[in-house]
């Protein structure tokens, strides 16, 4: 049975993608693709993304990739005062300073989305204003994605961006372009494993290996979050794997980078998008 792993938002965490990869593996993943937001926030940008091209899986691009190649086209004078405390632009700066001309070139080429298996799409945002990035937080946000994936007579699609791991389903009613139940939920077949039926549309964020904002029981759940997809029994599975968040945050604080960014792989949830 062929399973697609799918990891997003590695956001230039070392320690996470490397564990990430290695359960990937010991999953039995026979493909892997990326969802964007390789660089930003943390401290080996440039490392992540030879990682990323040496697993050699499709990747799509981020806002913090678009970030880095307007930063490349209109140089650092653009950047705006006290942009050494913005987690965001600070972030980007460190990747920009990071990353060969040639990797900034191969980042440029990434697609915005591409197809998957099981009638699917992989996108960094939702597949509405491409390049825009909005949001899917919550089933209203996510209706405008299911409405374009009825408009192209798709299934499915996983989107990263959020950082959280999430489903959201509409039903199809008839063929009636306006005929469709919304808030459809998936039917659970083990703990953390989902069946998404083929009578409605689905959409489903798929975490974020680099920088997870999960919220556990008691509090922020710091684990890296991937999810595998089979597309052949439409089933996706949450995962969520251990690594070492105190090399990571040591790591985004050796390289002078906003402490916000390493308290929030120590399980301080910020706000900063």
């Amino acid at each position: 049975m062929s399973t697609v792993a799918l990891l997003s938002d590695i956001h230039g965490n070392l320690p996470a993608l490397r564990s990430v990869l290695a359960d990937v593996k010991a999953n039995g993943a026979d493909q892997v693709v990326f969802g964007g937001d390789i660089v930003g926030y943390g401290a080996s940008p440039a490392e992540c993304l030879a990682l990323v091209r040496e697993t050699g899986g499709d990747c799509v691009m981020g806002n913090h990739e678009e970030f880095v190649i307007r930063l490349a086209d209109n140089g650092e004078v653009s950047l705006p005062n006290g942009w050494e405390n913005n987690p965001v632009q600070a972030g980007v700066v460190h990747a920009f300073r990071s990353l060969s001309d040639e990797a900034v070139g191969w980042i440029t080429e990434l697609p915005l989305e591409i197809p998957l298996r099981g009638r699917a799409v992989l996108a960094h945002a939702a597949l509405y204003r491409p390049g825009e990035w909005p949001y899917i937080r919550d089933a209203l946000s996510a209706s405008a994605s299911l409405g374009e994936l009825r408009a192209r007579d798709l299934d499915i699609c996983f989107v990263g961006h959020v950082h959280r791991l999430a489903i959201y389903g509409e039903s199809r009613i008839d063929s009636g372009a306006s005929d469709y139940q919304l808030d459809r939920k998936p039917e659970k077949v083990g703990e953390d494993r989902f069946h998404l039926a083929e009578d409605a549309v689905w959409a489903v964020t798929v975490g974020s290996v680099g920088q997870s904002r999960e919220t556990g029981a008691e509090r922020h759940d710091v684990r890296a979050t991937w999810v595998l997809w089979d597309p052949e029994a439409r089933t996706v599975e949450f995962h969520r794997t251990e690594y070492e968040n105190s090399d990571a945050a040591a790591r985004i604080l050796a390289a002078g980078l906003p402490a916000h960014s390493a308290r929030r792989l120590l399980g301080d949830d910020g706000k900063t998008g």
